[in-house]
């Protein structure tokens, strides 16, 4: 019983994994160079830069939490500053 059982669990196993085999197959030496051609198209495109669009953000009390200003921070080594 289970000897029958753990045969027909292995052959559904080597199934599905010919099943996805053959798909694999399918998509990449059959219709492989038409996504190859599609993906060249998507990425030689015109691009097109969007504003962001920020804003301040408050927490459930209204406090402030973080708020759209432009912050630069430099961090200088002490070596480098000697």
């Amino acid at each position: 019983m289970f000897q029958r059982r753990l045969v027909q669990f292995s052959f559904l196993l080597v199934l599905a994994l010919g099943i996805l085999i053959a798909r694999l197959a399918w998509l990449q030496l059959i219709h492989g160079q038409e996504y190859a051609e599609q993906a060249d198209k998507l990425l030689e495109g015109r691009y097109e830069w969007l504003d962001t669009a920020r804003g301040t953000i408050y927490d459930c009390q209204g406090e402030i939490l973080a708020v759209d200003q432009p912050v630069f921070r430099v961090c200088l080594h002490y070596k480098l500053i000697r």
